[in-house]
Formats: C-alpha cells, sequence, structure tokens
C-alpha cells in the first residue's frame, strides 16, 4: 500500500509540476518524507498511510495531464481508421476478413465487448 500511494503521489506530482527540473526536487523531498518514516510501528505506519491518503486526495489536480494519445488527450482517435464497410463499400474482400472492427476507444470489437 504504501509503495502505491508512493507512485500515485508522485503522478500527481507530475500534474503540478510541469517543469522536469523541478519535478525533480519536489519528488526528491517527497522520497525523503517516505524514507524518513521506513521504521516506524505498525500503529503508525497505519496513521502515516491514512494522513498520506488523504493528503493525496487533497492534492490531486482537477485537470490531471494526460498523453496526448490517450482517452482524453487531444489527439485521440484525430485520424480513427475507416470503417471496413466504407472502404470496400461492394464488399470487403476476403483477405480482409480476418480484420475485425475497432470501437471509439480504439480497442478490437470482440464477441464480449458489443
Amino acid at each position: 500500500q504504501v509503495t502505491r500511494l508512493y507512485r500515485h503521489s508522485l503522478r500527481v506530482l507530475q500534474d503540478w509540476t510541469v517543469a522536469r527540473g523541478l519535478f525533480l526536487q519536489e519528488a526528491t523531498k517527497m522520497r525523503e518524507e517516505f524514507d524518513a518514516n521506513r521504521n516506524c510501528t505498525p500503529a503508525a505506519a497505519r496513521r502515516l498511510l491514512r494522513e498520506g491518503q488523504e493528503r493525496l486526495v487533497s492534492k490531486t489536480h482537477p485537470d490531471p495531464y494526460k498523453l496526448c494519445w490517450m482517452p482524453g488527450g487531444s489527439k485521440f482517435m484525430r485520424n480513427p481508421p475507416l470503417p471496413l464497410e466504407i472502404c470496400f463499400p461492394d464488399g470487403i474482400p476476403d483477405e480482409y476478413q480476418h480484420v475485425l472492427p475497432v470501437n471509439v476507444d480504439m480497442l478490437q470489437v470482440t464477441p464480449e465487448r458489443r
């Protein structure tokens, strides 16, 4: 749970700091804070974990950074593939019958995703 909290904290920190140098400085401070509490008692660890999760929720960015090609990014689905029915209006050739259609989220359509 501590590792998840640390990784999620780094992601939230990256949402707030655009400059790589500043991100590295703040990440180093955060790592020192985690390392300072490394050998604490189990009761203190539970308390610190709870406080860390509360702090993470309070620091979460309202508009988190997204990679441009991922859902929510600026380039997502910019050039989606055309449906085969449009490419071949007279019927799909046999060599393309194995190609599965693609959903809006760029996942291939399978029977369990229909």
